[in-house]
């Protein structure tokens, strides 16, 4: 049988709209039922299980249990919410009905990812024909547009290619930018990293964000803990995304800060580095093509595509405004047979 989600719930134009829009989703790894029919429901699982049944609390009982490897309570109080944390044993977690179906496809993944029951999705969900093209954006010289270069170029790939961003920086300010609040970040992800592909990759399809068409993972909040982060480490969850993920582009927006930085722009198939005319920002830029050399790392140089932007009259104040900028209008022009 196929790694089955089965939503149950008595009020049928619910679960039917909740199962569409979870069916929609490429996030989720299973394939969804709706039953607003309980012996239905029963008669269908009665040989072999789900791997998670979302049913609503009203209509649970413990005899129900053998129907699912994982159950997952809808409720209708919010503070019965349990998201993300290792559960008793004695404990169903529980997520609130009455939310954006994306909240609740987040929380459910994110229950999963740390259920001790064997809640296995679907293989083929995330089974990518090749790796990820990798592709790296980086310059010495601050005060660059990188980020914004960054998401441009991932709105742009996006359009033919599954993308994900990831951003390395300390104080990226996603917060304020993208005016959200968010409940986890690139350093919860590291922490899965030990655990089976099933659960990282379940870890990872709850915590991604979606901005316009590609996905991206919160940045790092926390300064210390970032700077901990070995070089190691970094390129592990860069290497296990890149060849199990499913993602056709992994977008990396990188900094000076983390701890082997050079490892991972030997990784990449391709890297941008935005350039400037003034004479310290040359000296930079010269500084950092002499520091790969002395490593042993020409390669990174052969990768490197150099793009210098025009003066830009007027920067978007608002993510939304970048796709219609004139940062945008460029990289069409400059970089357009890339996305064709």
């Amino acid at each position: 049988m196929d790694h089955i989600l089965a939503i149950y719930d008595l009020e049928r134009k619910y679960v039917r709209k909740l199962a569409a829009y979870l069916e929609q989703q490429n996030k989720m790894p299973f394939q969804i039922m709706a039953f607003d029919d309980m012996e239905k429901l029963k008669r269908y699982f009665s040989k072999e299980p789900a791997s998670v049944l979302l049913i609503h609390e009203a209509a649970w009982e413990k005899g129900l249990s053998k129907l699912a490897e994982q159950i997952i309570l809808l409720t209708d109080q919010r503070e019965k919410e349990q998201l993300d944390s290792f559960l008793n044993e004695d404990d169903i977690p529980a997520v609130c009905k009455y939310q954006s179906g994306e909240a609740i496809a987040k929380k459910v993944l994110g229950i999963c990812a740390v259920a001790k029951a064997p809640v296995i999705p679907l293989a083929a969900h995330w089974k990518a024909g090749k790796k990820a093209e990798l592709i790296g954006i980086y310059t010495p010289i601050k005060r660059s547009l990188q980020t914004s270069f960054s998401m441009v170029y991932c709105r742009l790939n996006a359009k033919k290619k599954k993308t994900l961003y990831l951003n390395f920086e300390v104080f990226a300010g996603f917060y304020a930018w993208f005016q959200k609040e968010y409940s986890t970040d690139l350093l919860d992800l590291m922490y899965f990293l030990d655990e089976p592909d099933e659960k990282f990759l379940l870890k990872l399809a709850g915590m991604a964000e979606r901005f316009a068409e590609f996905d991206y993972i919160p940045p790092a909040i926390s300064y210390e803990d970032f700077m901990l982060v070995k070089k190691e480490q970094w390129t592990g969850l860069i290497q296990t995304i890149v060849e199990k993920s499913g993602y056709e582009t992994v977008v990396l927006d990188l900094g000076d800060q983390m701890q082997g930085l050079l490892e991972i722009l030997s990784l990449c198939d391709r890297i941008y580095t935005i350039c400037k005319p003034d004479g310290i920002a040359v000296a930079k830029l010269a500084a950092f093509e002499e520091n790969v050399r002395i490593s042993g790392r020409e390669e990174i140089l052969g990768k490197m595509v150099k793009c210098r932007l025009p003066v830009l009259k007027h920067m978007p104040q608002r993510a939304e405004e970048l796709t219609y900028s004139q940062l945008a209008d460029y990289m069409k022009n400059k970089l357009g047979e890339i996305f064709s």
